[in-house]
């Protein structure tokens, strides 16, 4: 299969235009992450039944769900511990820029790639001056 390494802003415009879809935050986390299509991590959402348009994914579900995709996709996880709690900025410095982490906060998930934020909350993205002080719940790494 090949590797698809899209950034936040063109996962966004293609579930935007394409798909009609909002509060895709999940999707482009999980397509960040595991290397997929747009197309796959969307179908991937919508056949675990627990997404639907226009409106996100719950927290459990969602963990349900990398874990499939993660074992569909050969992919291993690993949940990163002691980092919870802190805000998305130092979780950014604290986290490798070679591995690539899906990051959960209250009501919203990211996906942090080879040291990059690749979400809406990115300044470089957002055209905000700094990250959000929102905090972490849990992180967890995504490798072959």
């Amino acid at each position: 299969m090949k590797k698809i390494y899209k950034n936040y802003p063109e996962y966004d415009r293609e579930l935007s235009e394409h798909y009609g879809s909002t509060n895709h935050c999940t999707v482009i986390a999980l397509a960040v992450a595991f290397c997929l299509s747009t197309g796959k991590a969307y179908n991937a959402c919508k056949i675990a039944g627990s997404r639907k348009d226009w409106k996100g994914i719950g927290y459990f579900e969602w963990h349900k769900l990398i874990k499939s995709v993660a074992k569909r996709f050969n992919y291993k996880l690993e949940k990163i511990e002691g980092l919870a709690g802190r805000t998305l900025t130092q979780v950014m410095r604290e986290l490798s820029n070679k591995d690539t982490y899906i990051i959960n906060i209250n009501g919203h998930t990211c996906a942090y790639r080879k040291g990059i934020l690749e979400d809406w909350t990115n300044p470089k993205y957002s055209g905000r001056r700094s990250m959000p002080r929102h905090k972490v719940n849990s992180i967890t790494r995504v490798y072959k």
